[in-house]
């Protein structure tokens, strides 16, 4: 499948259509025209990978964004030598009550993907120790390091606080990037032409003109 492989830009519509694989409406039949159209279209020589930028990761979170049910999407991706490597756009289990709260539940998810990831990168004995998030909510960037108690989010299962004990061990880093940076913003919700190729570029994947001009070195 496109998406699992090497076409990260095509989760979100993919995982978005899955969710009425079992009774589609001819709406759901010309949005998946659509992503083949999109994909015939865009026949990319793959992700370009280059230079030795270190593991980067990014994680973003729409909020309420299926009108049905209310539940955010959670969007994540990590990149090495500016390529991505993990990716993926998935439905929150719980309803969030509000937008800090739903970006920390898909801080809690990319956390234990960077662990996984870390570990993966160990095995191939790539010196990495501490994988960086960029993520653009001050507020769960806050919450995350403030280990005070809060009655507004109580209401959190527990298992999203491991993001602390991890944090405090070294083995993940939290940065604020600014929205219009952060590439996972295109895991979460359909984008305007010029944003979604501009993330598109910096999940590595090139459109076949701008890897010809690439320097051979890089």
């Amino acid at each position: 499948m496109a998406c699992l492989a090497t076409r990260p830009d095509i989760s979100y519509a993919v995982g978005y259509l899955a969710r009425f694989n079992s009774k589609p409406t001819v709406a759901h039949q010309q949005a998946q025209k659509r992503v083949l159209r999109y994909l015939k279209g865009t026949q990319f020589p793959g992700i370009h990978y280059k230079g030795s930028d270190p593991i980067t990761g990014y994680c973003d979170s729409d909020w309420a964004g299926d009108t049905t049910d209310r539940k955010s999407t959670s969007g994540g991706l990590f990149t090495l030598y500016g390529g991505a490597i993990t990716w993926g756009a998935v439905k929150q289990q719980t309803v969030a009550l509000s937008s800090v709260e739903a970006e920390y539940i898909a801080v809690a998810t990319w956390v234990k993907e960077a662990l996984w990831t870390l570990q993966w990168l160990q095995e191939l004995n790539i010196d990495i120790t501490t994988i960086g998030i960029n993520i653009d909510s001050t507020g769960a960037l806050s919450f995350a390091e403030n280990a005070q108690f809060s009655p507004r989010t109580k209401h959190i299962d527990i298992k999203h606080h491991f993001i602390r004990d991890h944090l405090e061990k070294g083995l993940i880093k939290l940065s604020y990037i600014p929205t219009e940076d952060n590439a996972a913003d295109a895991l979460t919700k359909p984008l305007d032409r010029v944003k979604f190729e501009k993330f598109r570029a910096k999940m590595g994947i090139l459109n076949r003109e701008a890897v010809e001009v690439l320097d051979p070195s890089e």
